[in-house]
C-alpha cells in the first residue's frame, strides 16, 4: 500500500502544473551590450513607481552621453529583476544606459544601468540635458505588453485531467484490494 501511495504522489508531482518560474540571463555581457543603447545618461534617481508588473524610474538628468534626454527622464523596465528589470535604488545616483521603444526610453538588468556616485570618466564629459523633454511618438499603452516569459506556456498544461484519471484509478484498485 505504501508503494501504491508513493508511486501515486510521484504521478501527481510530475503531471500536475508547476507554478511559472522566472529569471534574468544576459545574453550578452553588459558591456557588451553597452553599445546598443542609444541613450546614456546621467542622474539623480528620483523616485521608483510600480504598476503590476512594470517599474517606472524617474530620474533628474545631469550629463547625456548619448541620444537626446530633457531635463527629466522615464525609464520603464520589468519590476522585478527576476525578469531583467533594473535593480537600482530607489533614489541616489545612477548611470542609465537606456534604449529607445514605442517612444519610451526602456532599461534593463543587463544593459549597463547601475548606481554610481560620480559618472566613469570613460563616458567623457557629456551635455547638459535638452531644454525640453522631446513628445513621445506615440503614446503610452495603459497597461504594458506581456513580457516574453508571460507569454510562454506553462509546463504541465492540460495534466490535471491525466492526474485525476490516476488518482481515481488508484483509488479504485485500493478498494478493490481491500476487499479481497
Amino acid at each position: 500500500m505504501t508503494r501504491l501511495l508513493t508511486l501515486f504522489g510521484l504521478l501527481a508531482m510530475a503531471l500536475l502544473p508547476a507554478p511559472r518560474a522566472y529569471a534574468c540571463s544576459c545574453v550578452l555581457a553588459p558591456a557588451d551590450e553597452r553599445p546598443l543603447a542609444g541613450t546614456v545618461f546621467y542622474g539623480d534617481v528620483l523616485r521608483r513607481e510600480v504598476a503590476g508588473t512594470r517599474a517606472t524610474y524617474v530620474v533628474a538628468v545631469e550629463r547625456v552621453y548619448s541620444g537626446t534626454v530633457g531635463p527629466v527622464a522615464e525609464v520603464h523596465t520589468d519590476s522585478s529583476g527576476a525578469s531583467c528589470g533594473l535593480e537600482i535604488p530607489a533614489s541616489g545616483r545612477a548611470v542609465v544606459w537606456a534604449v529607445e521603444r514605442d517612444g519610451r526610453l526602456r532599461a534593463d538588468l543587463c544593459g549597463g544601468t547601475h548606481s554610481v556616485t560620480e559618472p566613469p570618466a570613460s563616458l567623457g564629459e557629456g551635455r547638459p540635458p535638452s531644454a525640453a523633454t522631446p513628445p513621445a511618438s506615440t503614446p503610452a499603452p495603459s497597461t504594458p505588453p506581456p513580457s516574453p516569459a508571460a507569454q510562454a506556456p506553462t509546463a504541465g498544461t492540460g495534466a490535471l485531467p491525466v492526474a485525476a484519471t490516476f488518482a481515481v484509478v488508484g483509488l479504485g484498485l485500493l478498494v478493490t484490494r481491500r476487499r479481497r
